[in-house]
This record gives C-alpha cells, sequence and structure tokens, in this order.
C-alpha cells in the first residue's frame, strides 16, 4: 500500500497473512487506516498532512488491520491494538519505504 501526499510517498509490502477470507479485508484496512491517523494528532491536526512521514503508523496500522481480516473465517473481527501490535511485530518500519520530494 502506498500514501501518495504533494511532498512524498509512503510504501509498506503489507504482512504476510495466510488468506482464509479477504471479506471485509479493505474495511479493517481503511479502519485501521483512519483509526491510527484520530489517534495521532500529528497526522490529523488541522487536517491532512501534506508530509508523508505523518502516514508511516497510519500505513502499518492499517496493512495490519487488512491482513487480520483477510486471516479470520469472517467479515468481523478482533481490530483491538494488542492483536495489531503483534500482527506488525517488533519492528514494522523496517519494510517502509519513505520518498520525499522537494
Amino acid at each position: 500500500a502506498t500514501v501518495h501526499t504533494p511532498h512524498g510517498d509512503v510504501s509498506h509490502p503489507g504482512f504476510e497473512v495466510d488468506a482464509v477470507d479477504t471479506a471485509g479485508a479493505g474495511d479493517a484496512f481503511a479502519a485501521g487506516f483512519l483509526g491510527a491517523i484520530l489517534r495521532d494528532e500529528a497526522a490529523a491536526g488541522d487536517g491532512f498532512s501534506h508530509d508523508p512521514r505523518d502516514y508511516q503508523v497510519p500505513l502499518l496500522v492499517a496493512n495490519a488491520c487488512g491482513a487480520i481480516a483477510a486471516g479470520t473465517v469472517t467479515a468481523r473481527t478482533d481490530l483491538s491494538w494488542d492483536r495489531v501490535r503483534s500482527v506488525m511485530g517488533e519492528e514494522p518500519e523496517a519494510d517502509l519505504l519513505i520518498e520525499i520530494r522537494a
């Protein structure tokens, strides 16, 4: 997944998952992204940021939520912060690719 802003992009390849049912995975991705933005004042502030670095955590959370949903046999799944953190692992930011444009 990639977030494009006027000042650059941030990308993450996603998390490995044994997909059993993709119903609701896109909704879970969107919920994770928006939930993380609302929890982070730097990204939410006075509107949406143009700095791609502000979307690192929302993108990681979104990919984790999508992976959780795809690995669950139902569109309803536990998207608690503890479960999201467990999917993200110890250093999820290691796979982030950030490109800043002047």
